[in-house]
């Protein structure tokens, strides 16, 4: 009995170990460990995260081949969104003699805030934790506090991440919670039980209406353009911009959609313009993505003059990556303005 009873202690106390090993593992929806940086070697990076911005820590070194093909990602991604609330912090366990004189020499190729991890305990309280045995490696951090993404930087899903966080619109744990009920809604939807659909969705906007706002778009759809019920679904639009009044990224995406959204007809091109008069009152003309979403509603409702001069005002403001685009939209615009010239007056509704 005794032998026994001291296997039983030692079983217990081999196991302990393993129990808060598993306690500490580090997960996407867990609150991100604390930043502990010795050097920074470049920029000035934060002693913690701050509210409403979204981190990228990205762990790296100068001798890993896949960490050089990763940078220019990071770069573009930092040149592209650090005006929008993006901070990108890469994080080397090297000495700073070494990467110091490393990353100085890629100059505005790696612009973004580079830091020193040489005890290690980064390294311990991210990499470890989370089961990540090789670099480049990517912890995305949202505007919450929490991981919303752990992988490689060069995954095709790491960028999308980085876009609906700046967003507000990526929490894994609620679009898990939110899928089934989405599912079921769609399903409910396809037999026409309509009351059942929109129940399901209204159910899962609820549960965190900024996340789940692309699904209030696609409800709004559903009514209009499977149930055919416009006097509703322009009753739900315009209930939309009162939920959404403090969200101009969502009052400019439904905007977009309505005027845009090939699935969507009839257009209500009122209510895109309410949504985008909404979404600049909120947010003002700073934002170049926004502009271009204002600058469409104005093409498509009709007025090409501000709609030329609105995505005039986007490209200008746009950062260098994606001034091409920008352009572009506004050389389109500039095509339509000449064919409707020369075509004469437009029709109600279309680009004159």
């Amino acid at each position: 009995m005794r032998i026994r009873h001291l296997l039983a202690s030692a079983l217990s106390l081999a196991i302990v170990p393993v129990c808060l090993a598993q306690q500490s593992k580090l997960r996407v929806g867990d609150d991100a460990p604390a930043l502990s940086v010795d050097e920074w070697v470049s920029g000035e990076g934060p002693g913690s995260f701050d509210a409403d911005r979204v981190y990228v820590v990205e762990f790296w070194a100068t001798w890993c081949g896949p960490c050089k093909q990763s940078i220019p990602h990071l770069n573009e991604l930092h040149e592209q969104f650090s005006g929008q609330g993006l901070t990108i912090l890469g994080i080397s366990d090297e000495k700073p003699e070494v990467v110091k004189p490393w990353v100085q020499a890629k100059g505005s190729g790696m612009a973004y805030n580079v830091g020193i991890d040489s005890d290690k305990s980064m390294n311990q309280a991210w990499m470890e934790a989370a089961g990540q045995k090789g670099i480049p490696a990517a912890f995305v951090v949202g505007k919450t506090g929490k991981v919303v993404y752990i992988g490689h930087p060069l995954d095709p899903q790491f960028g999308k991440v980085v876009r609906l966080a700046l967003s507000g619109r990526f929490d894994p744990i609620v679009q898990a919670k939110a899928k089934p009920i989405l599912e079921a809604g769609r399903r409910a939807a396809k037999v026409k039980n309509w009351r059942e659909a929109y129940r399901f969705f209204d159910d899962a906007i609820a549960l965190d209406p900024k996340v789940m706002a692309p699904a209030a778009i696609e409800r709004y759809k559903i009514q209009l353009t499977q149930e055919r019920n416009l006097e509703a679904a322009a009753q739900y639009g315009r209930s939309l911009l009162q939920t959404y009044a403090e969200d101009p990224a969502f009052l400019g995406d439904l905007a977009d959609a309505i005027v845009t959204d090939p699935d969507i007809s009839p257009r209500d091109f009122d209510l895109a313009k309410a949504a985008a008069a909404e979404m600049v009152k909120t947010a003002g003309r700073g934002n170049p993505a926004l502009l271009a979403k204002l600058a469409a509603v104005q093409f498509h409702t009709g007025d090409v003059n501000a709609a030329i001069e609105t995505q005039m005002e986007a490209w200008m403001g746009a950062p260098k990556a994606e001034k091409a685009d920008f352009k572009r939209q506004l050389d389109s615009y500039r095509a339509g303005q000449k064919s409707s010239a020369a075509s004469g007056p437009a029709a109600p509704g279309e680009p004159k």
